[in-house]
Order: C-alpha cells, then sequence, then structure tokens
C-alpha cells in the first residue's frame, strides 16, 4: 500500500509539472494563449489540462492526457490501448473525447497522449507515430489490410465500431508524446522555462509551482487566463526582482524537427522544403528560388512580429538547421536593431553580448599556389575558415564556375579547429572582427557584391549574420554541398 500511495504522488507531481508547463506559455504572446484548465470538466476523458487559444490563432486548442509511470517495466501498445481498463479502453476514451468535441466546435483540436513510457517497438503501429511531433503518419491509414499496419487499423475499427473513413479525422487529431522523458528531466525543461520568463526557477520554485497547481484542482479552479497567472506568479514571490528582459523563443529547423518541451514562441519549420532524408537534408532547397522567395520573407515575417508585437529584444534561437540559414537567422535580428541572441553551444548559452576575447584573432590566409578567381570585377569571394581550411576548395569552386573576380580568405591566427571558437568572447570576437575584413576586403577591391563561405560551428554562423550590416550592397551566403557551393540567402 505504501509503494502505491508513493507511486500515485509521483504521478500527480509530474502531472502538475507538466501542467504548469503549459499555463507558462500564457506569458509567451507568440504561443497566441487564451487560458488553461487543469482537470477541466468539460474535456471528458483527456483533461488533464488543456489549452485554449485566443480567437483567430494560427494554432489549435491542445487537449492533453498525462500518464507517469514510476519505472520503464512495460511500454504502450496496440493491446495497452484496446484493452478495457475498468469499462472503457483508453483508445475509446480518446475517441469519445473527440466526439463530443467535434460535435460542440468547428474549429480543430488536438488530443495529446503524454507519458515517460515509449512505444513497443515489436508493435507495428511504433512505425507510424513521427518521430517529428508525434502525429500518426499517413501509412496507418494507406496500408494495405492484409499488412501488420492494417491489421492494427483493422482492430482500431472493430474496436470503436466505426468506418474508416470516420477513423481519419479523428487519427489526424491525436498526438502521442511517448518518452517524454524522466521527472527529473522535466523539471530541467520548466527550470529553463521559468529562467527564460524572468521567473524564479530552483529547486524550491518547482516545489510551490507544483502546490500551486494542486491547489488549482483542489479548489476547483475554473480557467487560468494570463491575468490570473500574474496574480499568482505576484503572490508566491516568484518573479525575479532583477527584472530579466522579456525575451522571445525561436526555433528553426531545416535538418530534423527534434522534440522541445519548451513550445517555442516562433517556429520556422522548413524540413519539408528541403531535399533529402531527416538528419542528411538541410544543404539545397527543392525549389532553390526559394531561399529569397520563401525563407527570407518568413524570417522578416517573425522578426517584425516581434518587433511590434512584444518587447522582447533578447531573442533565444534554438534547432537544427545548416549554417546558411543560421547566418541569415542571425542577419534578421541584427545587433544594430537592438537585439541580444542567445543560442545552445553544446549545452552551453552564448549570448551575442558576451565581452569579445581580445585572445582571439583573425588573419588572412595566404592564397599562394591556387588558382585566381577570373569572373566579374564587382564581386569578391570571402572565405572564413573557423574550424577547417576552405581556401582549396573555394579557389576550385570559382575556377569551375568563375562568380567573382577576387578572392579573400581569413582564419583564426591560431588556425582553424574545432576548439577555434571556445567561448562566446571568442564568438563575439570572431563576428565582429569578420565584419570589418569583410567591409575591407569589399572595398580594398572596389566591390558592391561578396559572396561569403563559411566554415564553422552554428553558433559562429550566428554571430556572424548578426553582426553582418553595412559590408556590401549585397552578400550572398554560400552553402557547402559537399562536394561544392551554391549561392542561397542574398542579404542587403
Amino acid at each position: 500500500m505504501a509503494n502505491q500511495v508513493a507511486a500515485r504522488l509521483k504521478g500527480d507531481d509530474y502531472q502538475h509539472l507538466f501542467s504548469w508547463g503549459r499555463a507558462l506559455e500564457l506569458l509567451r504572446p507568440g504561443r497566441e494563449v487564451a487560458h488553461v484548465r487543469v482537470e477541466d470538466p468539460l474535456a471528458w476523458s483527456v483533461d488533464d489540462v488543456t489549452v485554449t487559444r485566443t480567437p483567430g490563432s494560427r494554432l489549435a486548442d491542445d487537449f492533453f492526457q498525462v500518464k507517469y509511470h514510476v519505472d520503464q517495466r512495460s511500454a504502450y501498445s496496440t493491446d495497452a490501448m484496446v484493452e478495457k481498463n475498468g469499462r472503457t479502453s483508453l483508445l475509446q476514451k480518446f475517441w469519445n473525447t473527440y466526439t463530443s468535441l467535434a460535435a460542440q466546435r468547428a474549429d480543430r483540436a488536438v488530443l495529446h497522449l503524454v507519458s515517460n513510457w515509449s512505444w513497443d517497438p515489436r508493435d507495428p503501429f511504433g512505425e507510424c507515430i513521427s518521430g517529428e511531433d508525434g502525429s500518426i503518419t499517413d501509412d496507418f491509414l494507406t496500408e494495405s489490410d492484409r499488412s501488420a499496419v492494417g491489421r492494427v487499423r483493422e482492430k482500431w475499427t472493430q474496436r470503436l465500431g466505426v468506418s474508416r473513413d470516420d477513423l481519419v479525422p479523428f487519427v489526424r487529431a491525436l498526438r502521442f508524446r511517448l518518452g517524454h522523458g524522466s521527472a527529473q528531466e522535466l523539471r530541467q525543461q520548466l527550470a529553463d522555462a521559468m529562467e527564460f520568463q524572468g521567473i524564479a526557477h530552483d529547486e524550491g520554485a518547482l516545489i510551490v509551482a507544483t502546490g500551486i497547481v494542486r491547489q488549482w484542482i483542489t479548489a476547483g479552479i475554473g480557467p487560468i487566463d494570463r491575468a490570473s497567472m500574474d496574480r499568482v506568479l505576484a503572490e508566491h514571490r516568484l518573479v525575479l526582482p532583477s527584472g530579466q528582459p522579456p525575451s522571445a523563443l525561436v526555433v528553426m529547423n531545416t535538418i530534423t524537427s527534434p522534440f522541445l518541451d519548451i513550445a517555442p514562441d516562433y517556429l520556422l519549420d522548413w524540413c519539408s522544403l528541403f531535399e533529402g532524408s531527416p538528419g542528411r537534408r538541410g544543404h539545397q532547397l527543392g525549389n532553390p528560388d526559394g531561399w529569397n522567395a520563401v525563407l527570407l520573407p518568413h524570417l522578416r515575417e517573425v522578426e517584425a512580429q516581434i518587433k511590434t508585437r512584444t518587447a522582447a529584444r533578447l531573442i533565444r534561437l534554438r534547432g537544427a538547421a545548416r549554417l546558411a540559414p543560421w547566418i541569415a537567422l542571425g542577419h534578421a535580428f541584427p545587433e544594430v536593431g537592438g537585439y541580444v541572441l542567445e543560442i545552445d553551444q553544446r549545452g552551453a548559452r552564448w549570448r551575442t553580448d558576451a565581452t569579445p576575447a581580445t585572445s582571439f584573432q583573425l588573419a588572412e590566409t595566404p592564397l599562394s599556389g591556387l588558382s585566381l578567381p577570373t569572373g566579374p570585377s564587382e564581386v569578391i569571394a570571402v572565405g572564413l575558415s573557423v574550424t577547417d581550411r576552405i581556401e582549396g576548395d573555394v579557389a576550385a569552386f570559382l575556377a569551375t564556375r568563375p562568380l567573382a573576380g577576387h578572392l579573400r580568405v581569413f582564419a583564426p591566427a591560431r588556425g582553424p579547429s574545432a576548439s577555434a571558437l571556445g567561448s562566446a568572447g571568442d564568438a563575439t570576437a570572431f563576428a565582429r572582427q569578420a565584419q570589418r575584413v569583410i567591409r575591407d576586403a569589399v572595398r580594398d577591391a572596389g566591390a558592391n557584391r561578396a559572396l561569403l563561405f563559411y566554415c564553422g560551428p552554428a553558433s559562429g554562423a550566428c554571430f556572424l549574420g548578426h553582426w553582418l550590416n553595412a559590408v556590401a550592397r549585397e552578400v550572398v551566403v554560400m552553402e557547402h554541398l559537399q562536394p561544392g557551393y551554391a549561392p542561397t540567402f542574398v542579404l542587403t
């Protein structure tokens, strides 16, 4: 009995912390949340926490059912979904909730199963759970009836007593957020989210947050809106006195879409636009014109929304993308615009307002023995070799494609290496010096257009874009295609 009580308490704490994470979205205008409710009596069986968006929001309302397990002795499976627990199976509960909501609302809603258990790898349905967002892929609906997936689909229709056509919109509404992480990981994710908002985020603050949610449930408190959340934070003295500046979380993906427990304020999910499979794509668009016709306007739209709708000038950047998009993202939030950028560099948070490291110096790389470019004199190619030397590759590329009439290459004075940028101070020094050497190279050549070749970490690319202003009339960011290069963004 004591073990059962302890497990129940741990499960409650996990659910309360998850619910607190959803309530924190009220503080972020980009999430467009009108109110949050815990154990919502109007949400039928998917009622642990509900998130209702503001009218006209581009985002759907979310309904969450949270299942916490004290160990990993088992996993979810088709049998577990259709098995009757008491009188109603878990699948039936989600179906009942879906049909009840669909009968009362014209807009869409998304139903989430959240759990620290994963899906049983022996169950064929696992192939149909998207690793990007937990949605159910089209394979579940299109596989033949005789296939292993088709037999699972048939079991669903039989247990629910519905047709295959009826199943389609229901499946589209489901999200399986499984393998959600341990309680410790959830606490760390929430601590990060609270820190982002200038809220106390130590262990004591998380205990207070758990108690707040428990009190909401015990008292049967209705929807929590932004004003209610502000009062709660003030009453419990959770707002830090330091006055941390407001921030916005922007996530950009071109390679894959990693799961984030902290929902972004603004999401640039461009993976489907790039050629290649997940994990390998991101170098080239399916439509090469899309760099400047689609992606660049999208970046500018996000910057305009942040500038006009929020007071945020600290922009926290995350994502899985190649170098050219990182340069463009940094350029969209320039230093001259008053922005400070924060990027994750292998678990460390580097900010563009870090004091430049005096020990970092860029030096010009001799080009003796290389073919000199023969292209237009008004175009100069500039290479930045941070982690590896690229002068040979760039010279060889320009020999076959004479796009520029001049070439200058710069590298850390200590030589390119994987550790060349060892701190935010190094990255700031690099970006500021790169701006100067590119500007001087353009001026010395009498050019008005620069082709930018960069080899280095994503953090350096972002910092470079942030400081890349007033260097040329046009800067064309070149992306390495392994082998060769191709033009991407044209920055002005």
